[in-house]
């Protein structure tokens, strides 16, 4: 266990390419909250064999979501529900480019490379980054549900906000399961959801909405009426 949370830089080597980045060390207090989730996991078999899946099968949820979303609005010839699906999808993705974009700067070794030398087998630990500062599935996660909250509220729809609601607490969970399988710190999982709620924020409450609305969710909604005529 590392005894002092410090900042370095340094030199890492991926792809034969040398990259210049902040390495990041867990600060201690919250290395001492990993070790009592794992303490946690290690009591309760139970948790010990949901973890794993609970950290990844949620995210299935959302483009099956988003699809029903869209579907509705062809269907019932529903503009703002077609709004809606393009909202949200927009703004998940552009805070997971951005977020993907933070990770370049950083490298943060994975807690159980660290504990283990070794990667938990959830359903897609063969696609994880190799740094994990700030959670990828953090940031998509609830991105997606906070962008469905917002936009149940501002189209004032009970069913998208009680959406939006269900999304939060499904993220809630995917998160502290990605802490129970060890594939992610403490630290990794709550700089995700901060930066998912700023940006969220971000891009529903200013003028950016406006500018997503006008060239991105117009123009897909225009070509998809043309394409199918609904």
């Amino acid at each position: 266990m590392h005894k002092n949370p410090i900042v370095k830089v340094f030199y890492f080597s991926k792809y034969q390419v040398i990259m210049h980045k902040i390495a990041l060390i867990e600060p201690q207090w919250w290395e001492k909250l990993l070790h009592q989730a794992i303490e946690i996991v290690n009591n309760n078999p139970w948790l010990e064999q949901f973890a794993p899946i609970g950290a990844d099968i949620f995210v299935f949820l959302y483009p099956i979501f988003l699809v029903a979303l869209y579907l509705k609005g062809i269907i019932k010839k529903e503009k703002e529900a077609k709004e809606g699906a393009l909202f949200i999808f927009f703004s998940c993705l552009f805070c997971t480019l951005i977020n993907i974009g933070i990770q370049r700067f950083f490298y943060k070794q994975r807690p159980n490379a660290i504990l283990y030398d070794d990667t938990e087998e959830t359903i897609l630990h063969q696609f994880l980054p190799e740094s994990s500062f700030p959670s990828d599935h953090a940031v998509v996660s609830m991105s997606f549900a906070l962008a469905t909250l917002f936009r149940g509220y501002k189209a004032k729809n009970k069913k998208i906000i009680f959406a939006g609601y269900s999304f939060v607490v499904i993220s809630l969970v995917m998160c502290c399961c990605r802490i129970f399988t060890v594939v992610h710190w403490p630290s990794d999982i709550i700089g995700g959801i901060l930066l998912s709620l700023i940006l969220t924020i971000v891009f529903s409450q200013t003028s950016l909405f406006s500018l997503m609305k006008k060239y991105l969710i117009t123009p897909c909604i225009n070509l998809q009426e043309k394409i199918f005529k609904r």
